[in-house]
């Protein structure tokens, strides 16, 4: 029977990037539940739903169900729901049972994502979202994309906190040796709830990939390399990679990546051979090369056959 991981339900998701979640319905399935997003038409603010209809247990994504201002509108019988999720309108009756309402779900728009809830909503602190001020700052590119993975999540986590596998899989695009052969540092913050996994390597020439979109030469060795991945603890909670290349001998490396790869990872769908996940990477940096000549296109990234 295939091995899947039990969803920690009570910590903030990603459910969208910002540009997805407009005045059309989007549906998305979060930790096994189907959840409708929209943005209020008076102010702008996202808000998500429960994806059923509590009649007959429609989608409230997919047409013919429509916004009516900031109602939501059956496509099959009518029955209109508020923001708060409360049924307040069913064609041919004056009385709404009071018991006729979907769940709605605490909401943070934050550093170009939106985020949800779904565990408890008194626990919902919008202090515990983690920052990703880079995704929308000046002077930062962003190229965003989403795939989905038919797996169990965790293996995500796994392949993100251990990059060991980039000088077999990568090697020769975004990897050097070093990786593989350089021991790890591994830090717990119990408090935080935060892993981090890091290697120091020292004379490390910079990976083609990196070296081509920054403008940091790859050539003979003299440059100090630093790498640190950092993972949320958690089913599928954020995890970010951070990479820079000092001059040698300019002492210890803080972090202040000269590129960033973030991935926030999130279970959509419950199904016989796992967790089915989805990715979503956004790669940027800033970058006196790149700057000049444009960022490559996904589709043009120098990539092994195989995804991470």
């Amino acid at each position: 029977m295939p091995h899947t991981t039990a969803f920690a339900r009570n910590q903030w998701y990603v459910a969208a990037h910002s540009h997805e979640v407009g005045r059309d319905l989007l549906g998305r399935t979060v930790l096994g539940e189907p959840l409708v997003l929209y943005r209020s038409e008076e102010d702008g603010t996202p808000g998500a739903l429960h994806d059923r209809c509590v009649h007959r247990r429609c989608p409230l994504s997919e047409p013919p169900t429509r916004l009516d201002g900031d109602r939501i509108v059956c496509g099959y019988h009518g029955f209109t729901y508020d923001t708060t999720g409360t049924c307040v309108y069913v064609p041919g009756q004056k009385r709404v049972p009071r018991t006729a309402r979907i769940a709605s779900y605490p909401v943070l728009e934050q550093d170009s994502l939106v985020w949800v809830w779904i565990g408890d909503p008194a626990l919902a602190d919008i202090g515990a979202v983690p920052r990703a001020r880079h995704l929308d700052s000046p002077g930062w590119v962003t190229v965003r994309g989403m795939e989905p993975i038919d797996a169990d999540y965790g293996l995500l986590v796994d392949n993100l906190l251990d990059l060991s596998h980039e000088t077999y899989l990568h090697g020769g695009h975004i990897c050097t040796p070093e990786v593989a052969e350089t021991p790890i540092t591994t830090e717990v913050d119990e408090g935080a709830g935060i892993v981090r996994v890091s290697r120091h390597m020292d004379d490390a020439e910079c990976p083609p990939f990196y070296a081509k979109s920054t403008g940091i030469g790859g050539g003979p060795p003299g440059l100090g390399a630093h790498r640190r991945g950092a993972g949320r603890r958690g089913d599928d909670a954020p995890l970010c990679v951070a990479l820079s290349w000092p001059a040698a001998g300019a002492g210890p490396v803080t972090p202040a990546p000269a590129i960033r790869r973030s991935a926030s990872i999130r279970a959509t769908v419950a199904g016989r051979g796992g967790r089915r996940t989805r990715r979503t990477d956004s790669t940027r940096g800033s970058c006196p090369a790149a700057c000049s000549s444009g960022w490559p296109s996904p589709g043009h990234w120098p990539r092994s056959p195989k995804c991470c």
